[in-house]
């Protein structure tokens, strides 16, 4: 249910980019998870510029071991 929700409020859209000096592929995720019951609200470079803050929830208010696929690493939270 809450996956419906944000994609009914908040629906995603895509932005044409200038061509960059980096090369990415056509698809890739900054953050992906193994949950369905987390929600990912926000992703922003910290103001000191040494690392991401990622604003999350849980949204059934369960513990859950989770695992986030970071670009191509990975980190167990």
């Amino acid at each position: 249910v809450v996956t419906k929700a944000y994609d009914f409020n908040a629906p995603m859209y895509a932005v044409e980019a200038r061509n960059g000096n980096g090369n990415l592929n056509e698809e890739y995720s900054f953050v992906s998870i193994d949950s369905q019951d987390i929600v990912v609200e926000t992703l922003k470079k910290a103001e000191d510029g040494n690392g991401i803050i990622m604003r999350l929830y849980e949204s059934k208010n369960q513990s859950e071991t989770v695992t986030f696929k970071f670009g191509n690493g990975s980190t167990d939270l």
